[in-house]
């Protein structure tokens, strides 16, 4: 079963109470990646409906943030300013590294219900937050529901602070599709043709929207993917400042494998972990070669840029916030060290369940990351590690 770009318009027009769509500038975006899944996709008939109506939602979103541009122009003249990047290879402890610094008052994280629902401003509809706290509640429980062991794997919660994939889906620039979509042609077009800088803009204007009427703060901001995007994010965000985890990347494709196969399970009617295996290789491969073109070129020198052991964060993570808050010109409080100290006790490794895998499973060959995984372990001092955890 086929999903029609149109009639997602109409449907996401009906949703933010517009009469018509309009024009579409990601509209090569959504085609292509409707494409793919028509192609591969192999969607089940829930999973046509799921996707259908999570896809219809993004369109809705931008809709809305247009209507608010529209009736107050001013939003998208408030700067963002100095934001920090969290970024690295999927599934290296990025998710980690946000919570840690979800302690100091200076800092602004986007909230898992506002991701979804940006619009309107909180700051100005404040009786709206505890509506849309809600219906975050009932997305998050429902991922919860159908992808097995997800506590285990992914730290989400309906109020905590979350990634970037909701604000880049509105643009459909999210590398995130391929993890819970079977889309392969997509992904490969997307990396290397999408327009990002396009798609960060709008990243930066739902921001905008998100701290509109409310006391400026510095964002920190996550999303493992933005590795493949360094060069339009320093475009949009030329003050950014650029955090990255490393981890044994054999480590973490074949847990990013484990991920992928359960966030398909739901949805699609073929999902065979061979495939799995070697369309996330493909897949972690790109993100190692951006990573290694972005810190090997002198862009990666104007800017402030600072890398985090997994290991080292993992054992002594007030250590680590300490330094990456020095990297990115600030300075930890004793109260946000306190506030740390006691959510790390109360959050220890492994408190949701052990998120179990191995790389014999997906069919994973050392011998076609060998030479890319070698050169990045050696460029950032990584080590190796287990590959089943």
């Amino acid at each position: 079963m086929k999903i029609n770009a149109a009639a997602l318009r109409r449907q996401a027009a009906a949703l933010a109470g517009e009469p018509a769509f309009g024009l579409d500038p990601f509209a090569e975006n959504l085609d292509r990646l409707l494409e793919s899944l028509a192609t591969d996709g192999a969607l089940t008939p829930d999973g046509v409906e799921m996707t259908r109506a999570e896809f219809a939602g993004y369109l809705s979103n931008r809709l809305q943030l247009q209507r608010w541009l529209r009736a107050v122009p001013q939003i998208a003249e408030r700067p963002i300013e100095r934001p920090v990047f969290f970024l690295g290879l999927p599934r290296s402890g990025t998710t980690l590294l946000l919570n840690l610094f979800d302690h100091d008052e200076r800092l602004r994280l986007l909230r898992a219900w506002e991701a979804r629902h940006p619009a309107p401003p909180p700051a100005l509809d404040p009786e709206s937050v505890a509506r849309r706290i809600e219906s975050a509640r009932r997305s998050v429980g429902q991922w919860k529901s159908d992808v097995a062991d997800f506590d285990a794997i992914h730290l989400l919660d309906p109020e905590g602070p979350d990634e970037c994939t909701m604000l880049l889906s509105t643009a459909f620039a999210q590398a995130g599709f391929h993890n819970y979509l079977n889309v392969p042609g997509w992904f490969d077009w997307m990396a290397d043709a999408l327009d990002f800088e396009a798609a960060y803009r709008l990243h930066r204007q739902q921001l905008q929207l998100l701290q509109w009427a409310a006391p400026p703060r510095r964002w920190a901001l996550k999303y493992p993917n933005h590795v493949l995007a360094t060069d339009a994010i320093r475009s949009v965000y030329p003050d950014a400042s650029f955090v990255f985890t490393h981890r044994d990347p054999d480590v973490t494709l074949a847990s990013l494998c484990s991920w992928t196969h359960q966030l398909r399970a739901p949805r699609t009617a073929h999902n065979d972990r061979r495939v799995v295996g070697e369309q996330m290789t493909t897949f972690v491969l790109k993100h190692v070669q951006r990573i290694m073109e972005f810190r090997n070129s002198p862009a990666a020198h104007d800017c402030p840029v600072m890398d985090v052991d997994y290991y080292r964060m993992v054992d002594n993570p007030v250590a680590v916030v300490d330094e990456v808050y020095r990297a990115v010109g600030m300075s930890m409080s004793d109260a946000v060290e306190r506030r740390l100290s006691q959510w790390t006790a109360n959050n220890p490794k492994g408190k949701h369940g052990a998120h179990r895998y191995t790389a014999e499973e997906f069919g994973l060959r050392p011998e076609r990351t060998e030479n890319a995984f070698s050169a990045y372990r050696a460029r950032f001092g990584v080590r190796r590690e287990r590959s089943e955890s």
